[in-house]
């Protein structure tokens, strides 16, 4: 526990303090940032309180009690940047996929996992805060790659090609034998019964 609380104190706290000291400067500024929480290791509860070694037995619950602490400090965050912004920010809350309880993770191969594990590991939390009409440049539905791409396009006249909205998933013992997730199998409806998760297309 001690170990974590060392990593709380030098890398999460002062990486969202810095994205608000960011803030401040009225100069153009981009900034990346990677949270890993709510990822495990599962180190603090909901009040963000560091949790002693314990063994990972109720899992969801730790992460549960994980993501609430991080959503408050993301929030208490987003909401300092934008109360001190002089101009009004784009911010992207972008994660890199879903959660695993459904146990996507776990298959020898791609076409072994069922579409419900799929669909929660492809589920990907994005939260955009898009001023003077940014949110034009988005669909009902976007995939990461193409994220800050729109972005860019929208509101900085990049000329960059749009990626195709495609999703891929992998097993543990073949990570880069990929598989393209059809929608409508990742849906899990009529389709369900057809082959609609296709190698490499």
């Amino acid at each position: 526990a001690v170990a974590d609380e060392r990593v709380e104190r030098r890398v999460r706290a002062p990486t969202l303090a810095g994205l608000v000291d960011l803030a401040r400067d009225t100069a153009s500024t981009f900034a990346f940032a990677h949270v890993l929480k709510p990822h495990d290791p599962y180190v603090f509860d909901r009040d963000c309180r560091t949790l002693p070694r314990s063994s990972e037995e109720d899992e969801k619950g730790l992460y549960l009690e994980q993501v609430e602490c991080i959503n408050r400090k993301l929030l208490e965050t987003v909401g300092e940047i934008l109360r001190i912004s002089k101009v009004p920010p784009i911010i992207i809350l972008q994660g890199d996929h879903g959660s695993k309880f459904l146990g996507a993770t776990g298959y020898a191969r791609a076409e072994d996992v069922p579409p419900a594990a799929a669909r929660e590991r492809v589920g990907t939390f994005g939260a955009y805060y898009l001023p003077d009409g940014g949110a034009a440049a988005f669909g009902d539905t976007v995939t990461v790659v193409n994220v800050l791409g729109n972005v860019l396009r929208h509101y900085f006249g990049a000329q960059l090609p749009r990626a195709g909205d495609e999703q891929y998933i992998s097993s543990v013992d073949f990570p880069y034998a990929f598989r393209r997730v059809d929608a409508r199998w990742l849906a899990g409806d009529d389709f369900a019964d057809t082959v609609l998760l296709r190698a490499g297309r």
